[in-house]
């Protein structure tokens, strides 16, 4: 197959091929496992790289390995300066950054697994909480397009061959004198015994080259007007820790009343509640509520008692108040207690940490929830 890829010169039918083959789970992990001891034609590399983001495949580390034995990476020396200048104006005259939020938030470009915002998302790449007000936009072009360019100090990639023959790759977290810790592509921490590395090389940026050539040019200039904005003063400033800009959800049934709803909102640690990322501003949309409730059919509403959302925060005793967006049939619980649901919530509360749980209704959920709070800050990445 790979030699099929390689003399194929038309895009379409590479794009064709890759897109038959990353559809079939069996092949794309034999892929997987073998695409390091080969190499691709620059055009069957690009081609797979847009065909996996096209699939919205979340795959960094295949990626990234396309790239590699793509010679990717030695196409970032020849770009022209001047195009960046030329992207950055686009984007400046032509980008939407709410749009480019949108793109920014596909799950195949990866973007959310490698990077944080206002303390939420991924540490394999640098934080972007205030990138727009720190960099200039034709700086932001260049990262995207040759991320090999300019490589962040502490974000060079570390690669450690085994004497059994396997590879890691990821960013050097720490090291003892036993193991290597290493952040890989998918944000997972992987440990390496000393003992097993018969090389230790330093590699480029853990972000692919060709990211973007999925992409169609107003979502490029969407993305960049994005990526531009954040910091700066108004919708898109992350740098305030007192907006809830992680919640975590789950379906409240009725079988979770019987059995007495305080399971749910006393510990909010188990797996049937799942992470839902806010926008920069806070809000956490509808659509992303009602794909927590998993509904096949609308006659399933029946079977709820709501959609439980819970947030923590951390207070130094002072008395605190919570600003909270949803619709007037809603419950509040804090730590367990339940308090009646206001917009705007005054209490005090001991110092340390505070679980705060919200009952929606499943029938009438609001269009976006969002949650401010004085006297206390939100945990992110919980």
């Amino acid at each position: 197959v790979w030699e099929t890829l390689n003399e194929l010169q038309s895009e379409a039918e590479l794009e064709a091929l890759w897109t038959y083959l990353i559809q079939r789970r069996q092949v794309l992990s034999v892929m997987k496992s073998a695409i390091k001891n080969i190499s691709l034609s620059r055009k069957a590399a690009q081609a797979g790289i847009r065909s996996v983001q096209k699939a919205g495949r979340n795959e960094p580390e295949f990626l990234l390995a396309i790239e590699k034995v793509g010679q990717l990476m030695s196409d970032q020396n020849n770009v022209n300066p001047d195009s960046f200048l030329k992207m950055a104006d686009l984007a400046e005259s032509k980008g939407d950054p709410a749009r480019g939020e949108a793109v920014y938030r596909r799950p195949e470009l990866g973007c959310v697994a490698c990077h944080a915002i206002g303390g939420v998302g991924g540490q394999v790449g640098p934080d972007l909480t205030s990138i727009g007000a720190s960099a200039p936009t034709d700086y932001l072009v260049e990262s995207l397009i040759a991320p090999n360019a300019k490589i962040k100090e502490g974000y060079h990639s570390v690669i450690l061959e085994t004497k059994d023959g396997e590879e890691y790759s990821g960013i050097l977290q720490s090291e003892n004198g036993d193991e290597y810790f290493l952040r890989n592509a998918v944000n997972q921490i992987v440990s390496v015994p000393k003992q097993d590395v018969s090389e230790k090389t330093m590699g480029a940026s853990m972000m692919p080259a060709g990211l973007l050539e999925a992409l169609s040019d107003q979502d490029k200039h969407d993305l960049l007007s994005f990526l531009s904005k954040l910091g700066e003063s108004g919708p898109f400033d992350a740098a305030r820790n007192n907006v809830a800009r992680r919640w975590k959800l789950r379906a409240g049934r009725h079988t979770d009343e019987q059995f007495g709803i305080e399971r749910i909102i006393v510990d909010t640690s188990g797996s049937a509640w799942n992470p839902a990322d806010t926008l920069v501003d806070g809000r956490l949309l509808q659509p992303i509520m009602a794909q927590a409730l998993r509904l096949r059919n609308i006659n399933q509403v029946t079977s709820l008692i709501g959609l439980m959302a819970t947030a923590s925060f951390e207070t130094t005793g002072e008395r605190v108040t919570i600003n909270i967006n949803a619709n007037d049939d809603t419950r509040l619980w804090i730590d367990g207690r339940e308090f009646e649901y206001k917009r705007e919530l005054s209490t005090s509360l001991p110092a340390g940490k505070h679980t705060m749980v919200l009952q929606l209704n499943p029938g009438n959920l609001p269009s976006f929830l969002r949650s401010e709070i004085e006297g206390a800050t939100f945990v992110a990445n919980e």
